[in-house]
């Protein structure tokens, strides 16, 4: 930080990213910032619903895969909720569904992009997959969960994550 020589702070408390998103300048002037010490994370926890219990879902979100299909397959709206969008919440959230194989953006980039590209594993990685996505713009996101065109998408994505997932050399460029 500046420091209060130079017009600055000397210390604060704040959430985990607002020191990287202010080091990166995410949302202002860019601006040094050190961590010099992490006293705790507040017995912060993520939470889930009755709907999970059954999964036993801990550590490992893995267990929750199963239910979580389950419930989309139903038609079923699978809803994750945090403070804000980057924040430590958010972070965590999505590293703990993403280690457990659970991609929390697969209904985003079909919904936000023209096109998925998605790369094969390891230090030699390479295009795996490149899927357009044929849906007019504007995207409406209620209307597009009724329309063949995300549904396919959607599916080709996930497909390809799951056999991936399950096999890393399928779809292995050569």
């Amino acid at each position: 930080m500046l420091g209060s020589g130079s017009a600055g702070i000397d210390g604060a408390h704040l959430l985990t990213p607002m020191a990287y998103f202010l080091s990166l300048g995410v949302s202002a002037k860019q601006t040094p910032m050190n961590i010099l010490a992490r006293l705790n994370v507040n017995g912060q926890g993520i939470s889930v619903s009755k709907d999970y219990m059954a999964a036993k879902a801990g550590i490992n979100a893995a267990s929750m895969k199963d239910v979580i299909a389950q419930r989309k397959g139903a038609g079923k709206k699978i809803a994750m909720v945090m403070t804000f969008p980057g924040g430590t919440h958010d972070l965590w959230l999505r590293y703990w569904l993403a280690a457990g194989g659970i991609n929390p953006d697969v209904d985003e980039a079909v919904l936000l992009a023209d096109r998925v590209v998605m790369m094969t594993n390891g230090p030699a990685a390479r295009i795996g997959e490149d899927h357009a996505v044929a849906m007019a713009r504007p995207r409406d996101r209620l209307k597009a969960l009724d329309m063949a065109e995300y549904a396919a998408a959607r599916h080709a994505v996930v497909h390809f994550l799951h056999e991936r997932y399950r096999n890393p050399t399928v779809g292995r460029a050569a």
